[in-house]
């Protein structure tokens, strides 16, 4: 007679169907994903996008995340090109909140930290 155990392992939800109800609580698990250089982070932010496509904090900490996958891997032209994007996708965002509302607290935050990432961007090496 041959005795055996089966451990079955949980299943493991895919990612995307274990989204926080919150998108505050959705922003914060991507930012705790991108300091540990997961890339669920930018599924995370996708999400956000979504939920927000008017808001420019989603396309904000997208474009922040490539900003610091160019910084560990400096070649990496494709990070750069989708750092831009999203940089100017945030931007216009909270130009458009501005646009609405001089005093917007989040558009301007949003616009300064963003055109900061560019302008610091602008002067890497591409050589790594």
């Amino acid at each position: 007679m041959v005795v055996g155990i089966s451990f079955l392992a949980p299943s493991r939800r895919p990612w995307a169907e274990s989204l926080p109800a919150s998108t505050d609580s959705l922003v914060m698990r991507g930012i705790e994903c991108g300091y540990n250089f997961d890339d669920r982070a930018f599924d995370d932010f996708d999400e956000v996008i979504r939920r927000e496509p008017d808001h420019p904090r989603g396309y904000f900490l997208k474009a922040s995340g490539f900003f610091w996958r160019v910084l560990v891997h400096p070649s990496d032209q494709d990070a750069r090109a989708m750092m831009r994007d999203f940089s100017q996708q945030a931007i216009d965002r909270a130009e458009a909140r501005l646009d609405r509302d001089d005093d917007d607290v989040e558009g301007c935050s949003t616009w300064g930290r963003q055109r900061g990432i560019l302008a610091v961007s602008t002067e890497w090496r591409t050589d790594g």
